[in-house]
């Protein structure tokens, strides 16, 4: 789900693995995909990825008035990475 709001742009999120557990989530907004550091840690809402299904709730400020595209990479307990992309609303 992706609300655009005048201060950010939320989007709530529900990660799950089939045969595992999710280990992290992480987002890029803008950056080189390539680069690790242009990535950033998202952390569910109840603290820890800890089970097989996580809730991430995202703000986002940095939205580009044009709307933009937020790509996501998530990774289970195994090392298996999933990438996924969610088209963002302008204002």
């Amino acid at each position: 789900e992706v609300e655009r709001g005048a201060e950010a742009t939320t989007l709530r999120l529900r990660v799950v693995d089939g045969q595992g557990i999710v280990a992290r989530l992480e987002y890029l907004l803008s950056g080189d995909p390539a680069e690790p550091t242009s990535w950033a840690r998202a952390f569910p809402e109840d603290g820890m990825t800890d089970s097989p299904e996580e809730r991430f709730t995202l703000e986002l400020k940095d939205v580009p008035p044009t709307g933009g595209v937020l790509r996501l990479r998530a990774v289970d307990d195994s090392g298996n990475i999933v990438f996924a992309s969610v088209s963002l609303p302008g204002s």
